[in-house]
């Protein structure tokens, strides 16, 4: 058995774990926590696809995974279905990452890191100024909102991202990634 195999097991064990907490607590506490985990989990392995693999050290690649929360925020706040208005955030954070990677890609070493901390922060003070209450909710989603499904959907998103970022890392494109790192 070799050992991807092994690594394999303990987390199939791991996730399932995982998808049977909410079975057996109601502590929304407890699963907005494990929400936010995944949610970092999956963060995480968007620093380690462009640090860890291509060498590249982005301090402002949480701008991307911001704009796509809040795009999907406002499209499923004015009525878009969830799962709907999520990939539309995804596409939107997609399709300025297109646009701001062009040119900063073309940044070297200290100059890259600092080009996207500086992305990082105009986005910050522009969102902050634009939406000062960005974080306020009608009563009704307040009222009928449940984590349980919130908490399936980051579950499942950390597990394929962490199951991509593992396969990416034995494919071509992530051999291409490491030359780059090494180069």
């Amino acid at each position: 058995m070799n050992a991807s195999r092994k690594a394999l097991y303990p987390s199939i064990a791991i996730a399932v774990v995982f998808a049977l907490v909410p079975l057996f607590t109601k502590r929304n506490d407890l699963i907005n926590l494990l929400v936010l985990i995944f949610l970092y989990v999956t963060l995480a392995q968007s620093w380690n696809i462009i640090a860890g693999y291509t060498g590249q050290v982005s301090l402002g690649h949480a701008a991307f995974f911001g704009l796509g929360a809040i795009a999907t925020r406002f499209l499923w706040v004015w009525g878009t279905p969830f799962l709907l208005a999520f990939l539309a955030g995804g596409v939107v954070a997609v399709i300025f990452a297109l646009i701001i990677g062009h040119p900063a890609l073309r940044l070297r070493g200290i100059y890259f890191a600092i080009g996207t901390l500086a992305l990082a922060q105009i986005l910050k003070i522009t969102v902050g100024n634009v939406l000062p209450v960005v974080a306020d909710l009608p009563a009704p989603y307040v009222a009928a909102y449940s984590l349980v499904p919130r908490y399936y959907l980051c579950l499942g998103l950390a597990v394929i991202i962490v199951a991509v970022v593992c396969l990416l890392s034995r494919a071509k494109v992530g051999l291409g990634m490491m030359a780059v790192r090494e180069d």
